[in-house]
């Protein structure tokens, strides 16, 4: 159960047992799971062999959801267990999910810092995103999925990454003083998380 609930939540996961014992007793009225208020779209196939993936009721899901087109994604600064960017690639894989982005990229190459640092895929990480809806369950999966991470290394990870000025980067160093001028901002002593927050900000005025 506890494995379950990390990887689908605490009301999925009682779902997938449910639907397990109902399997093994030979019931297959998928009604069943209504009382729920969850059902698991490969239930039906489970419970219901002679349909289709087309005549699959619609997926009901209790994630939060975020409208990027009206609110920004969380700074880069805000840490779940001490990984930086981590609650803003949440927040950008929910909208991209819900078809919210607006200017929004996820699996852009901030988020995919995290996935290399951590050795995880993306569509790993969505998938988990999609199947909770609060961030400490994601945190978790992010902790123990891939590559392990001791808490030093995790918080050396974020602290440069928090620190880390593009235009000191040759590959970026145009770009950056590019984007830096449109804000006002002095590419010499504006960090990454600086610029992202005062785009952010710009963005929703």
């Amino acid at each position: 159960m506890a494995m379950l609930k990390l990887f689908w939540g605490e009301q999925q996961a009682t779902v997938a047992l449910v639907a397990v014992a109902c399997i093994i007793s030979g019931m297959n009225d998928s009604s069943l799971f209504a009382e729920f208020g969850f059902r698991p779209r490969w239930v039906y196939l489970v419970m219901q062999p002679n349909w289709t993936i087309s005549s699959l009721p619609p997926r009901i899901s209790p994630m939060k959801t975020y409208d990027l087109s009206k609110e920004p994604p969380r700074s880069p600064r805000v840490r779940l267990r001490d990984y930086a960017i981590l609650a803003r690639a949440i927040d950008k894989c929910r909208a991209h999910l819900a078809g919210t982005e607006g200017e929004y990229h996820f699996n852009c190459p901030l988020d995919q810092e995290l996935f290399s640092f951590k050795g995880i895929d993306p569509e790993d990480f969505k998938l988990t995103v999609s199947s909770n809806d609060t961030d400490d369950p994601i945190a978790l999966w992010v902790d123990q999925a891939g590559i392990h991470r001791t808490p030093h290394e995790i918080a050396d990870w974020s602290n440069d990454l928090e620190e880390y000025n593009p235009s000191l980067d040759a590959d970026r160093k145009e770009w950056f003083e590019g984007e830096c001028r449109k804000l006002g901002l002095d590419p010499a002593t504006t960090t990454l998380f600086d610029y992202l927050e005062a785009d952010d900000t710009a963005s929703f005025k």
